[in-house]
């Protein structure tokens, strides 16, 4: 098989293995033990597909807790920047108390 070929039936997958009818048949051990390496890997990746999405949950609930905390301390900050900005013009309304001691 030519090289273009090749690359147009697998669209230029390097990892693709040829096998040509002259190597003979494979025996039925190598088979079998090529299944069970696969079912193997197959297994190993499902439980490390299982722990990322649990890893991916848990990263999800510290996201929604990071962001609602967020939330309150701004929302607090905003809370206390009104009460300081009241209490200044107050303080700016009131006569000075020293001005209470000065004779008229």
């Amino acid at each position: 098989m030519a090289d273009e070929d090749f690359d147009l039936l697998y669209g230029g997958q390097q990892d693709v293995t040829l096998v040509s009818a002259a190597a003979g048949p494979t025996s039925r051990a190598e088979l079998e033990a090529r299944v069970h390496a696969l079912e193997n890997e197959l297994e190993s990746t499902v439980t490390e597909r299982d722990e990322l999405k649990e890893k991916l949950s848990q990263v999800e609930e510290q996201n929604t807790a990071l962001k609602r905390n967020i939330s309150c301390l701004y929302k607090t900050a905003k809370l206390e920047i009104k009460r300081w900005k009241e209490q200044a013009l107050q303080q700016d309304q009131q006569p000075p108390k020293h001005a209470k001691l000065l004779p008229k």
